[in-house]
């Protein structure tokens, strides 16, 4: 399964979930636009200190599977262009 969402929210040009030929193991990949690259490090963020979390439905075939993804999932991944060799992020 290599399902591709288009603009699934805003920033993001599509979301493609991967499933386990196997197992009911899950991969959700984002691509953002390259000028949203602070809204993907952000959401990185908030995904890898359990916040952020997004709940999606995939149909693999019926019925339909929930998942949590970004802050709810069990691994957080940022593959892309080191942003904040760019910019810095705010301090709170």
């Amino acid at each position: 399964m290599g399902d591709l969402l288009p603009n699934p929210k805003p920033g993001v040009l599509e979301r493609c979930v991967f499933k386990h030929r196997t197992t009911d193991v899950y991969l959700v990949a984002d691509a953002y636009r390259g000028r949203e690259i602070r809204q993907a490090i952000l959401a990185f963020l908030d995904a890898a200190a359990g916040t952020g979390w997004e709940r999606i439905t995939v149909q693999p075939a019926s019925p339909t599977v929930p998942l949590n993804i970004g802050g709810g999932s069990n691994l957080v991944v940022y593959l892309g262009h080191d942003g904040l060799m760019d910019f810095q992020l705010p301090k709170k």
